[in-house]
């Protein structure tokens, strides 16, 4: 069984599973399942899903108004996706 690496103390990590992202957001696992993972592309590192923090800030921040920047204030979910995909898209290239 491979060990598990540490996080230094203080180190926030930048991407998390389905539970720690499900968590982070507010809502239960299957509450992410259904309402964010369609929106929220997940990052895939060997068999991995994981969710970038900054991806789901961005996300969030779009929701609720935070973000100043009116493009993406008014961009659909489906527009958003598409440049978050042209944007990343070696990240977000399944089994990577």
């Amino acid at each position: 069984m491979t060990k598990r690496a540490v996080l230094p103390a203080g180190m926030t990590p930048g991407l998390l599973d389905h539970f720690a992202a499900a968590a982070w957001c507010g809502v239960s696992p299957n509450q992410f399942t259904e309402f964010v993972e369609p929106v929220v592309p997940p990052v895939y590192i060997g068999g991995k899903k994981l969710w970038s923090v900054k991806c789901l800030q961005l996300w969030v921040d779009a929701r609720t108004g935070i973000r100043s920047n009116d493009h993406y204030n008014s961009v659909s979910d489906d527009d958003w996706l598409a440049e978050l995909h042209s944007a990343g898209s070696d990240y977000t290239d399944s089994r990577r």
